[in-house]
């Protein structure tokens, strides 16, 4: 059960610190305005877990595992933490949905696009892991189309997943595309 932290406590519950081989240890935190004045600042930081470990991982020897990772599922944000060799990189699974409606003349909805990516971001990069989509319509529309879903890079640090296609009502056509993008710092977008 989550309390929030009061005045002068330093962590939620009980803490989990991560040693890695060499000496190196890593502390995974939760982000959000724990103390309540409406900033998140470094007050804000919380440790997650146990303070006695079940294992403890300083136990394997370092000249036989240069690489591992941790990934920890929280609030439907994937943390991953991955050491190779020397060097940390840690990325962060995140998902949204973009959609938008079409009227007639009359302002009644016609059909609605919506699309949906699932990406992977760190510090200078973002891959989009799965991308679907769907066309939707009222009742009462005649409108109809098999959309395409795509993804990709736009650059390394920013991917995307896109719906597009043309809907189709006897000799009307209207063609769409809805892309939603993510960048290095999980920040969304959508452009049509």
């Amino acid at each position: 059960t989550y309390t929030p932290a009061v005045s002068g406590a330093s962590n939620i519950g009980t803490g989990a610190v991560y040693t890695t081989v060499g000496g190196k240890t890593y502390t995974v935190y939760v982000e959000g305005d724990l103390n309540g004045d409406g900033e998140l600042t470094i007050d804000d930081r919380c440790v997650l877990g146990n303070p006695n470990p079940d294992f403890d991982i300083d136990d394997i020897d370092p000249d036989s595992v240069t690489d591992f990772s941790i990934d920890i599922d929280y609030d439907n944000r994937v943390v991953s933490v991955t050491t190779i060799g020397e060097s940390i990189i840690t990325s962060t699974d995140t998902s949204n949905t973009a959609s938008q409606s079409y009227y007639n003349d009359l302002s009644m909805k016609i059909f609605t696009i919506s699309v949906t990516g699932k990406f992977r971001y760190s510090t200078g990069s973002c891959t989009t892991l799965s991308a679907s989509g769907s066309f939707s319509k009222p009742f009462y529309s005649t409108w109809a189309s098999t959309p395409t879903i795509s993804s990709g890079n736009l650059s390394p640090s920013v991917a995307y997943a896109r719906i597009s296609g043309t809907a189709t009502s006897g000799s009307s056509s209207i063609s769409y595309s809805l892309r939603l993008t993510c960048n290095d710092s999980g920040q969304f977008g959508t452009t049509t």
